[in-house]
Order: structure tokens, then C-alpha cells, then sequence
């Protein structure tokens, strides 16, 4: 040993900087990782991994760009395992997802199913572009591939995807081809509740109240909650073709499979109101409140039951209001238990 290297300090060893720098990043610490990293790859230029590590910390620190030029040097690199090639191109989409260059970031990430058909991360992240870019066919097909690789069928966003395109289709005005994927979307997944509510609101702007309603219906008893958006404008439908009797039917079956949705029994105590039956309204009312006393539209629609029956008309009218703001969401809103 010369006398120079007697007093100089000794640089560690590279397998255990390594071990360091993953111990910092698995902390939280992706300063102290980087500085390791970098001391690391100044004594050991071969390690690629120690590199590709470099650049995914650039990346989380907003500086994608650095990030790419480290990640794409290594491409370039002599006999690199497959593995390690996966590896960084998986880097490389991520860089270039985090910059908004999409389509590379999608190139990467097919480089890697070229190599590797069965890679699951690879096929996932294709399916996540292309939903972030709405290009829902897209994301079909790639959902395909990742089916393929998990062996397992996914049903619900096959349907999802095709209701997307037909989203789509309706707002370029093509209603007639929008038509056509909400139905397409319902024969796929049957229990898929929003395609029946955009059928609904098509057939309601062609003035085609039948089927608005029967579509309205079925968004309603298939959705878990969501259903009340419509609760209002089927009403509304309801009373327009004289259909009075199937409004009480439409509450009544709601609050048969769920007893606890208070806005089918506002819903029932405002039709068992029109008819004058208060005192059946309020038992009604009293039961929901013995189920849930911290309920606010079981607590409005009590309080308004008691203002119609003693007719001040205009104090019902304005509770009417706040149940509306509450519904849209205009008010703060209040949990209930």
C-alpha cells in the first residue's frame, strides 16, 4: 500500500452504496439515494442499474428531461441482459408519460411486450394512456392483451370503454351512433346502470317520453345511489304522460330493495302529499327517522308535510328549495350516519 492511499479515504464499495441508496429510497429519502448514487457511478460506470435509478429521481423531482437522456444512453449499452432492457425502457415510458409525449411513452412500453409477450405492467400502462388520451378503442384492445397475460376477463371496463365512445359520439352530435354504443354498452354488461341514464336523457330531448322513463327506471334500480339525479325528471315524465300511479310504484320498489334511501321517501311522502294523504305521509316519514334520525331530507320532508298540512304553501315551497340545493350540491354537506 502506497502512502497516498494510507490518508486517502477509502471510497465504499459499490455493492454496498447501492444497498445504501435503495435503503434511502425505500426511507423516503431520495436526496440522500441520489448523492449515493452518483458517488456510486463515478467509481463504477458499468452499473446500469445504479443509473436507471439515477434518472427515475430526476424524474420525481419534475426534471423528465435529464431523466431521458440518462435512461436512453443505457439503451445504447452493449450486451445488456433482457431484463435490464425492460427495465429501462419501462423508465423511459415513465419519463415520457410524466412530459406529456405520449406517443413515446406508448413505443417504450411495446418495446417492452416485443420482448417480453406476457409483461402485465407494460400492457397496463398501454391501457392507461390510452384512457388519459380518451382513446377508448384503444384501451380496449390493449385491455385485451392484458386479459390475455392475467387470464382473467374484465367485463365492466370492455362495457365502460365502449359507453366512453359512445360519450364521445354524442357530443359530436352523432346521436344515432351514440345510440348505438349505449345499447351495445347494455348488452355486455347488463347490470351497468349509466348508459340507460344517456339513453334516457336522448330520448327525453327527442321528446320521446316512453322510453326516457323505462331507460330512467333502469339507471335508477341499477345504480347504488347515483340514481337520484333523476328522481326529479322522471317524476316530472311520470305526471306529464299520466303515468301518476307508476310514480308511487317506481318509490315504493326502491325503498323495497333499499330502505334506507331517504330520497325515495321524500320522493313517496311529496306523491302521498298531492293526494292529501298526510297522516299516512308522516307514518312514512317517522318510520324512515326510526331508521335513521340524522337523516336531513327525512327531517325537511317531516317539517314540510307539516307546513302543507297546516297550507302555508309557500314555507313547503322553500324547504322544496333547500332539498334542491342539497341535491345539487350547492350547500355544505352534511354526513349522515
Amino acid at each position: 500500500m502506497n502512502l497516498l492511499s494510507k490518508f486517502s479515504p477509502r471510497r465504499k464499495d459499490s455493492h454496498l452504496l447501492y444497498t445504501e441508496a435503495l435503503e434511502c429510497m425505500l426511507a423516503g429519502d431520495t436526496d440522500g439515494a441520489f448523492w449515493k448514487l452518483r458517488e456510486l457511478v463515478k467509481g463504477d460506470t458499468n452499473n446500469v442499474s445504479a443509473y436507471i435509478k439515477l434518472g427515475d429521481i430526476l424524474r420525481e423531482k419534475n426534471k423528465s428531461e435529464q431523466a431521458v437522456k440518462i435512461h436512453q444512453s443505457l439503451i445504447f449499452r452493449r450486451n445488456l441482459r433482457m431484463e435490464v432492457k425492460i427495465e429501462i425502457y419501462r423508465s423511459l415510458a415513465k419519463d415520457y408519460f410524466e412530459m406529456k409525449q405520449f406517443p413515446r411513452a406508448e413505443e417504450n412500453a411495446k418495446r417492452i411486450l416485443r420482448l417480453d409477450r406476457k409483461n402485465e405492467w407494460a400492457a397496463e400502462f398501454l391501457v392507461r394512456i390510452c384512457e388519459h388520451q380518451k382513446r377508448w378503442q384503444d384501451a380496449s384492445l390493449y385491455l385485451k392483451k392484458l386479459e390475455r397475460i392475467k387470464g382473467e376477463p374484465n367485463i365492466q371496463n370492455h362495457a365502460r370503454y365502449i359507453m366512453m365512445q359512445g360519450r364521445q359520439k354524442e357530443d359530436q352530435g352523432e346521436i344515432e351512433r351514440a345510440k348505438y354504443f349505449y345499447l351495445k354498452t347494455v348488452k355486455m354488461d347488463e347490470k351497468f346502470a349509466d348508459p340507460h341514464l344517456y339513453l334516457g336523457n336522448i330520448f327525453q330531448r327527442e321528446k320521446d317520453l316512453e322510453k326516457a322513463v323505462e331507460n330512467w327506471i333502469k339507471f335508477a334500480e341499477k345504480s347504488a345511489g347515483s340514481g337520484k339525479q333523476i328522481y326529479n325528471r322522471l317524476e316530472t315524465a311520470l305526471f306529464e304522460l299520466g303515468r301518476f300511479g307508476d310514480i308511487e310504484e317506481f318509490y315504493r320498489k326502491l325503498m323495497s330493495a333499499d330502505g334506507g334511501n331517504t330520497d325515495a321517501v321524500s320522493g313517496l311522502v311529496n306523491v302521498m302529499a298531492a293526494r292529501g294523504e298526510y297522516d299516512q305521509a308522516m307514518t312514512l316519514v317517522d318510520e324512515a327517522l326510526l331508521r335513521n334520525n340524522r337523516s336531513i331530507r327525512a327531517r325537511l320532508a317531516k317539517m314540510k308535510l307539516a307546513l302543507r298540512k297546516i297550507q302555508k304553501d309557500k314555507l313547503a315551497a322553500e324547504v322544496d328549495e333547500i332539498v334542491d340545493l342539497i341535491h345539487d350540491g350547492k350547500s355544505t354537506p352534511v354526513r349522515s350516519s
